[in-house]
């Protein structure tokens, strides 16, 4: 089909009413629900979201789909709902999905969380979350893919195609949803952590930092783009040019529609941006805003402001036609809409099981494993189990989890039980138990399930404080000073200080919140019967203070020491981004480059041998960073530019390859132009940012 002609022919019949009803997203809730059903089939909603519960009226979505084709035009309403890491079977939250460093397996939850969606009308979800975020106090870091640009890149198009298809015509598959990466731009560099605050971002770092992943989504086929509810050098991401018209729709190239984040357009009084809603809806369209969340003020006042000239006709129909044409990729007008599901009767399939299972096992991250303490011996006869994770279900699915379904979550206490059913389990459900300081009924080894509450992280849930909550650290010391041998897993939803329990355990698994397959697979790396496949993609602070904490900074510390140190504290990092434990050894040798001058239009072959030198097969996560020696800006110290899993068995070894190319040795200069500057280039391959070894090749003109 030719989606261009065929939504200027359905513009062309439209009403300037019409159209503005396009560009408006409602909020329709249970009390609402009726005048909304009446306003969709006037022709005033282009789209909508709900958190209503529905489960009483399981043909909802369909009578709302219907109304808006009963309207004149007959243009389907678009269903978008926050579908972040799952639908009824979660995964793990984006932080967790990161750290598996596998775009690949990505792809295939984010098809399958896809698929869930649009069984139930959701055709639309605001997802992925694509901010890079160097402040761990932030509570929405949880939602996206770490501190690290070209991982979040790689993640963002992954993302991408498993939720539309790879191919531009998938998206109008029933199975297949339409992407919207956010919040465009600069997120998650909010000060002080603080959520939608002001943000101070130079060209540079706005361009060669934050823009990347969105531009790999784009580049990926992303079908809408949302806004953020911050600013950015004091200027309004939904009510700028630069950032609406320039940078998403000229440099990104997107062929798709804008939309605001929630209510972000009435916002910009809060801000004292505007002197009225008027003025609000004047900036917000002129700019570049195709679609309005929620405010209500479009509806209210744009036709009034186009009738006055104060907007131009073209404006309007230039938004009108990118939302058209997102609705015909995605064949709306043919879409069935099936009846909510009895989420009571809901049962696990065998794919979502396998999926969850093995997601959660790529998101967790051994940090420490002193004397080998995991797995567990098999000599093990008593255990201990204790901490607030022990019995949990729904509290393994992390924020903006809105549908998963916790009924079909075995608590790990209980699978434990099943796989070492040789073991006596018993369960410390308060701070502290006689039982386990009793000379005859001694328990040597104790695992703790500790972290955050999904509560705690998310929007609007921002922390001074990264140590485990209050009593943790009290609970896992006291255990210690016992002579228990305690194991530390940790459910969270950012990386957490750990250095104050450090010297009292034998060892940490840190899992994020890692969804309906959680409890399984940390039950299976606990056991041996599977490795923790996990590398941290966020540095790890020893304490707030050192933060923003990142791997891939301008300045290297280890180059000038008396400057960049502090004086009460290291200012190096707990754990570094890409590290992370197996239960093998692997040594990263003989790397080469297969020529040692190119052309800035050529690539260069770099190659590396990999050997386990441990005593069971195990998955290396091969990484490869680079580092511009001298250029026109300053260009960080490290950059990751490529990764690999591979897996190896006992006294296995392999080559590894990466190309690094253009895409990969370039970056974007002050006039917005992407280039590769001549001069000599180290890369760095190793199994993390710190762990490398390196070797050099120059880039000629």
């Amino acid at each position: 089909m030719d989606y261009e002609a065929k939504a200027r022919e359905i513009l062309n019949s439209m009403t300037l009413a019409e159209k503005i009803g396009q560009m408006c997203l409602g909020f329709i809730s249970n009390e609402n629900l009726n005048e909304m059903l009446e306003a969709i089939r006037q022709g005033k909603y282009g789209a909508y979201l709900t958190y209503a519960d529905f489960s009483d009226k399981k043909d909802m979505h369909d009578k709302i789909m219907q109304a808006s084709r009963e309207s004149r035009t007959g243009i389907p309403v678009l269903y978008g709902k926050d579908v972040i890491h799952g639908h009824f079977t979660v995964f793990p939250i984006g932080l967790g999905m990161a750290a598996g460093f596998n775009p690949e397996f990505a792809e295939k939850v984010f098809s399958f969380i896809a698929e869930e969606a649009s069984s139930e009308g959701i055709f639309w979800t605001f997802s992925p979350m694509i901010d890079v975020a160097r402040d761990p106090r932030w509570g929405r870091i949880a939602e996206g893919f770490g501190e690290d640009t070209y991982l979040t890149s790689r993640m963002a198009e992954a993302a991408v195609w498993g939720l539309q298809g790879r191919d531009p015509e998938a998206l109008g598959k029933q199975e297949k949803i339409l992407a919207c990466p956010k919040h465009f731009i600069g997120y998650g560099a909010v000060e002080g952590g603080r959520d939608a605050n002001t943000a101070e971002i130079s060209q540079h770092t706005l361009m060669n930092v934050y823009f990347p992943p969105f531009l790999a989504a784009m580049k990926a086929g992303a079908g809408s783009i949302m806004s953020g509810y911050h600013d950015i050098n004091g200027e309004p991401v939904s009510a700028s040019y630069n950032i609406l018209t320039h940078m998403i729709k000229e440099l990104g190239g997107l062929d798709g529609f804008i939309v605001s984040d929630f209510g972000t357009t009435a916002h910009l009084l809060k801000y004292r941006y505007a002197e009225d809603e008027r003025q609000a809806v004047d900036i917000t369209v002129n700019n570049g805003m195709d679609m309005d969340m929620c405010s209500s003020l479009f509806t209210k006042h744009l036709e009034k402001l186009v009738e006055e000239g104060k907007i131009p006709v073209g404006r309007i129909d230039d938004a009108v036609l990118r939302i058209l044409k997102t609705k015909l990729r995605l064949d709306l007008w043919n879409r069935k809409v099936g009846p909510l599901k009895d989420k009571g009767q809901f049962k696990l399939s065998d794919e979502a099981k396998s999926l969850s299972v093995e997601a959660a096992r790529q998101a967790s991250v051994l940090l420490m494993n002193k004397d080998s303490a995991l797995p567990l011996s098999k000599d093990i006869k008593k255990l201990y189990v204790a901490g607030p994770y022990v019995h949990a279900r729904r509290e393994y699915f992390g924020c903006w989890c809105l549908d998963g379904v916790s009924h079909v979550i075995e608590p790990v206490i209980d699978i434990l039980k099943r796989k070492l059913e040789n073991v006596e389990i018993r369960h410390l459900d308060y701070f502290m138990s006689e039982l386990i300081l009793s000379s005859e009924d001694y328990i040597d080894t104790v695992i703790y399930f500790g972290g955050e509450a999904p509560e705690r992280s998310g929007e609007r849930n921002n922390i001074t404080n990264l140590r485990l909550p209050e009593g943790q650290e009290e609970q896992i010391i006291s255990l210690a000073n016992r002579g228990k041998k305690v194991i530390l897993v940790v459910v969270a939803g950012r990386p957490l200080s750990l250095a104050r329990v450090i010297p009292y355990v034998y060892a940490i698994l840190y899992v994020f919140h890692p969804g309906t397959g959680g409890p399984e697979a940390i039950a299976q790396i606990l056991t041996g019967e599977a490795e923790p496949g996990g590398r941290m993609p966020v540095t790890v602070p020893v304490s707030e203070g050192q933060i923003p904490l990142y791997y891939n900074s301008i300045q290297v510390r280890s180059d000038r020491p008396e400057h960049l140190k502090y004086n009460d504290m290291t200012e190096k990092p707990l754990y570094c981004f890409g590290y992370g434990l197996t239960y093998t050894d692997f040594k990263v040798s003989d790397i080469k480059v297969d020529r040692n001058e190119i052309r800035k239009n050529e690539s260069v072959r770099v190659t590396v041998n990999v050997e386990n030198t441990g005593t069971r097969s195990g998955e290396a996560v091969i990484q490869c960073y680079i580092n511009d020696c001298v250029s026109s800006l300053l260009r960080p110290c490290k950059e990751l530019k490529g990764f690999k899993r591979v897996t190896l068995d006992k006294g296995e070894s392999k080559i590894v390859e990466f190309t690094l190319g253009k895409e990969e040795l370039g970056f974007f200069n002050h006039k917005g132009e992407f280039i590769v500057e001549p001069g000599s280039f180290r890369v760095f391959v190793g199994l993390d940012c710190e762990n490398t070894i390196d070797t050099c090749f120059v880039v000629t003109d």
